[in-house]
């Protein structure tokens, strides 16, 4: 059974490149990396791990005030001595400013 050391190390990073469109339509797609060093299995030796993501990202901005976005998350976990897993979500963001919001420009 794998398990974590007292002290739980995670190390990852992301890359999202976005490009605009249309005035109020942007896509990007959001790489992701994540690993925990600190994994160790029941004998104290390190295991290999990480999860990977790939996340297309679709955003309308509908005025200064709201913003949709719809993502869909496609993960994969590597942890040495399994098959691994494959996580797959759909998601669907609504932003909405609502009070204070953004200046306006003069």
């Amino acid at each position: 059974t794998p398990r974590v050391a007292d002290t739980d190390k995670a190390v990852g990073d992301y890359l999202y490149p976005q490009y605009r469109l249309h005035a109020n339509i942007s896509f990007g797609l959001r790489g992701d990396y994540y690993t925990q060093p600190s994994l160790r299995d029941g004998s104290g030796n390190s295991l290999s791990n990480s999860t990977v993501a790939l996340v297309p990202v679709l955003a309308y901005k509908a005025s200064e005030f709201s913003t949709i976005r719809a993502s869909f998350t496609q993960e994969w976990d590597h942890l040495a001595g399994t098959d691994g897993s494959t996580n797959s979500v759909l998601e669907l963001q609504a932003v909405l400013i609502m009070g204070a919001h953004p200046a306006h420009d003069f």
